[in-house]
């Protein structure tokens, strides 16, 4: 059995659907927050021999502790979601920016993701990848190219894109 947790990048609908029978507890614009707790909740239901996929968000993906309740977003794709303080200032969503500029430590938010990580690297099960070239950490699989080379709409992949992240996933996962 597979497990994959992660953000949009690793939702339903994408290179997730090679494997019919993975178990997803990924979904669109969630923060490394959102990740690790899941994982956390999950963990230990998840057997000896089952393999884990981590695709780890942008690590200064803001955790919201109640994203729906917030002003719509201008994201299509994820109209409640939490903040990714670049997509924030890139979209000029000036609701959002006066927030987050009063909030804003980065020493502080890199040091929450990178320990959030190292929890999750911990894990002898689990095979670990990013689509953020700025997020790279020992042990995780660059997936930022084949996003660059094939992005599209499904999952911010195209067809081609999402069959070539489901071959290196599966050659990673293989045993």
């Amino acid at each position: 059995m597979i497990h994959i947790f992660g953000d949009s990048f690793a939702s339903d609908g994408g290179w997730t659907d090679y494997f019919p029978n993975a178990v997803i507890h990924a979904d669109r614009g969630i923060s490394e927050y959102r990740i690790w707790s899941r994982y956390q909740e999950q963990k230990y239901k998840i057997g000896l021999t089952d393999s884990i996929v981590f695709v780890h968000t942008h690590w200064s993906r803001v955790y919201l502790k109640d994203s729906r309740n917030l002003l719509p977003r201008k994201l299509r794709s994820h109209p409640f979601c939490d903040l990714m303080f670049k997509n924030v200032y890139d979209n000029q969503e000036d609701e959002f920016i006066k927030t987050l500029d009063s909030i804003w430590d980065e020493k502080f938010f890199l040091s929450i993701y990178n320990l959030m990580v190292k929890d999750m690297m911990t894990d002898i099960r689990g095979h670990h990848f990013t689509f953020f070239d700025d997020c790279l950490f020992t042990g995780a699989e660059d997936l930022s190219v084949v996003r660059k080379l094939h992005a599209g709409d499904i999952n911010h992949l195209n067809a081609v894109g999402n069959s070539i992240v489901h071959q290196i996933v599966d050659s990673v996962i293989a045993p």
